[in-house]
């Protein structure tokens, strides 16, 4: 089983606290059957900016650490998207990280603020770039067309284990 979306990196977001917790939470997520794990700390302006170095930095150290391990860890962003404009400046300038350095992305938007995220992701994959939506049963705004309509524009969807 693949975990894509985690907070498992230690001191950069809300998520893991301490090395040791992350530990402790890979050690879970592998009891749980998970053999790959996307590290993903957010990024979202004005809340969680975390220098992409520090997250490097941080996820190479865990990574190091549960080597022996029968996990393997990659290293990718949550991104909150305001507007597709202000995303593509953020890409071209390498404020964030896609999955693993590949043209996959991890997207979190507004979960009251209806956003055209059909259009987002049109605009992205124009761009080559392939969307994972973040646990899609949060926006309150979309109904179930809405999202037939996102899937068949070509976005993939995260959904939360705890929402099943």
């Amino acid at each position: 089983m693949i975990d894509i979306h985690s907070h498992i990196i230690y001191d950069v977001d809300d998520g893991s606290s301490s090395i040791e917790a992350s530990i402790s939470l890979i050690k879970k997520e592998i009891e749980n059957g998970v053999t790959d794990i996307v590290c993903t700390p957010h990024y979202r302006q004005n809340m969680f900016e975390t220098s992409l170095e520090k997250i490097k930095e941080n996820f190479l150290e865990l990574k190091n650490l549960v080597k022996n391990l029968d996990v393997n860890l990659y290293l990718g962003q949550e991104i909150y998207v305001k507007s597709y404009n202000i995303l593509k400046e953020h890409l071209q300038k390498g404020k964030v990280l896609t999955i693993n350095n590949t043209t996959y992305l991890l997207l979190e938007f507004s979960y009251t603020y209806e956003i055209d995220i059909s259009e987002i992701v049109y605009n992205l994959q124009l761009n080559g770039y392939k969307v994972i939506i973040a646990h899609i049963e949060r926006y309150e705004y979309l109904d179930i067309d809405k999202i037939v309509e996102i899937k068949n524009i070509g976005a993939l969807m995260q959904i939360n284990a705890s929402s099943l």
